[in-house]
């Protein structure tokens, strides 16, 4: 009975806490209404401060590969390719390819190439005169710079794993632009592949032929042979193949409608973290008020 009793009284606290935690929030709700909506305004106003950013993206297919059974099919040949630094991939490995688009050599290239440090760092350009807004030609943005930027907040590349594409991503302030970009970088991630790939497969001809002029053993000279007409291959259909690591299944269009921001979002966020701030505000107030009426009493 006892027991009955403690839990009932409990609950006629809790709720008589409730009541007047509500009835506090309701003396101040004058306070609410303007604190919220001046983290409304707040809100509203950073939101549409805030550039719109367009995202286009390219979707593609790694090119199939024989190089396994090509491999299988050499037995020791393909130990011994293996040993020699020699690929027997037809295409190159897909992380392997993804990683030398993402790297600072290919990034920066195609940066040169299409002169886009004046677009990366516009805010220091004089588009006018053609000239940068510095003082100091050390404050010129480098390559270096133009890597970081395009590389940490523009291109984005995405494999999804449960069919193997590849979803290469461009983010910026134009929308002609952005699909200008992201297929620039397949066209030109490609190129570099390829090239890549033919002045590999020239210095494995050359080292092979050297291996062939030191050796009197006529079987390992049958097999370096045989890698050297794997290596001709290569660099002939590298010279014939345009997509020669990736296919283009779905190239970018220009978006017409804007990714970023989520104005509406922010909006509502910035209510709702007004609310949450009175409330806090309103608390804590209210607590340390009820402390100091102890006290007094006590």
């Amino acid at each position: 009975m006892n027991q009955l009793e403690q839990n009932a009284n409990s609950a006629i606290d809790d709720q008589i806490d409730l009541v007047e935690l509500f009835k506090v929030f309701w003396a101040h709700k004058l306070m609410i209404v303007v604190i919220t909506a001046m983290f409304t305004v707040g809100s509203v106003i950073y939101a549409m401060s805030l550039p719109n950013i367009y995202t286009a993206e390219v979707t593609l297919a790694p090119v199939s590969s024989d190089g396994n059974s090509f491999a299988g099919g050499l037995g020791a040949l393909g130990g011994l390719a293996s040993l020699a630094g020699i690929s027997t991939s037809s295409g190159g490995d897909v992380p392997v390819n993804i990683a030398v688009i993402k790297s600072r050599q290919f990034i920066m290239e195609f940066i040169k190439e299409n002169n886009l440090l004046p677009i990366l760092f516009a805010e220091k350009w004089d588009s006018t005169n053609n000239k940068w807004l510095v003082e100091d030609e050390k404050q010129v943005p480098s390559l270096l710079k133009g890597y970081e930027k395009f590389s940490q907040g523009v291109l984005k590349i995405t494999e999804v794993k449960k069919n193997g594409l590849i979803v290469v991503t461009i983010e910026w302030f134009d929308p002609k632009i952005s699909a200008k970009w992201a297929n620039l970088l397949v066209n030109k991630a490609n190129a570099f592949l390829k090239q890549k790939a033919i002045d590999e497969a020239s210095q494995s001809i050359s080292y092979l032929k050297d291996q062939i002029s030191n050796t009197n053993e006529v079987g390992i000279q049958e097999l370096l042979y045989k890698l050297i007409e794997k290596e001709l291959q290569t660099t002939k259909l590298a010279n014939v193949r345009k997509d020669y690591a990736f296919k283009v299944l779905d190239p970018a269009l220009e978006p017409e409608q804007k990714s970023k921001p989520k104005r509406k979002l922010l909006v509502i966020f910035g209510g709702i973290l007004g609310v949450m701030a009175n409330m806090l505000l309103i608390f804590i107030r209210h607590f340390l008020k009820s402390n100091d009426d102890n006290s007094a009493e006590g």
